[in-house]
């Protein structure tokens, strides 16, 4: 995607000093640094004009300065989220909390033994938010695009012990399809999100959302249609450092043998879109798309 990629802003060495921190002296004392690092990347045209698209339509008629204190609301938001993340994977000391109703529907719908497509955005804690998952009896897969130059680290990266999560590349051979259809023959959970395109996945639809059409990928669906298994989308919100909460927004059937055609799968990107929209309109400043998903070129 030509307007976007995971390169990281700071540098690795800046990533550590973040690390270091949290282990020495705690989630307080990162995010103290972090209020003055992100003033600082703020203060930056280029940092700023990649919030600008969404903050003009979630925010139309705010002055400069309001869009000023949005962009930085917005990246605070974000490098706490970086914060807890690490925070996760080096301290193990952060709260989940989902209702029991929504866990439970989580599990019966993989109960099925046709797997679960658990569809996210970059909203909220979604970097921490599989972990939340750890009540499921099933393997978790995640698919994960690291392009060359991130440095970011998740927070399964600070464990000392392995991983519970399986990492699929979108990058990779036919866009990792195979990986994941394989992972839900097996019946697992496969954590995806839906509002980018990565890999070779160029067949995308069309949805509208603040106002304007995005492009939004269609082999989410088509995963859906071939395997039976169900897409719940799941979205979550950062509370406050230690406690994040996990809610299931909606849950998507797709029938079998949907049209070949990208547009057979509108309806169910739309209805995403959807959930996209209530999620920005309660939480504004928990939306982490940095980049023009409006541009056509994208």
């Amino acid at each position: 995607m030509s307007g976007w990629n995971s390169a990281s802003l700071a540098s690795s060495f800046h990533h550590r000093i973040f690390f270091l921190a949290i282990r020495y002296g705690g989630r307080p004392v990162a995010y103290a640094m972090l209020v003055f690092v992100v003033f600082w990347y703020t203060m930056m045209p280029k940092v700023r004009r990649r919030s600008a698209p969404y903050i003009e339509r979630r925010f139309p008629g705010s002055g400069a300065f309001r869009r000023w204190l949005r962009a930085y609301r917005l990246n605070l938001n974000f490098g706490l989220n970086l914060v807890d993340r690490a925070a996760l994977g080096i301290l193990n000391d952060t709260e989940f909390t989902a209702s029991e109703h929504d866990k439970t529907r989580i599990a019966d719908l993989l109960s099925r033994g046709r797997g679960v497509i658990l569809l996210t955005a970059h909203v909220g804690s979604w970097q921490t938010a599989l972990a939340a998952l750890d009540f499921l009896d099933r393997p978790r897969n995640v698919v994960l695009y690291r392009a060359e130059g991130d440095v970011d680290r998740h927070y399964f990266d600070h464990r000392p012990d392995r991983s519970p999560i399986q990492v699929i590349d979108p990058a990779g051979p036919h866009g990792g399809t195979l990986e994941m259809y394989a992972a839900l023959q097996r019946g697992e959970a496969l954590c995806i999100s839906g509002d980018r395109i990565l890999g070779s996945d160029r067949r995308n639809v069309s949805a509208n959302f603040l106002g304007d059409p995005i492009a939004l990928p269609t082999s989410i669906y088509r995963l859906a249609s071939l395997t039976g298994a169900p897409v719940i989308v799941v979205f979550s919100r950062r509370v406050h450092g230690k406690r994040t909460h996990i809610w299931v927004e909606d849950v998507i059937e797709v029938p079998a043998d949907i049209d070949p055609q990208p547009e057979a799968c509108r309806p169910y990107a739309q209805r995403f879109a959807l959930g996209l929209e209530r999620y920005v309109a309660a939480f504004p400043h928990q939306y982490f798309n940095f980049y023009n998903i409006w541009d056509k070129e994208n």
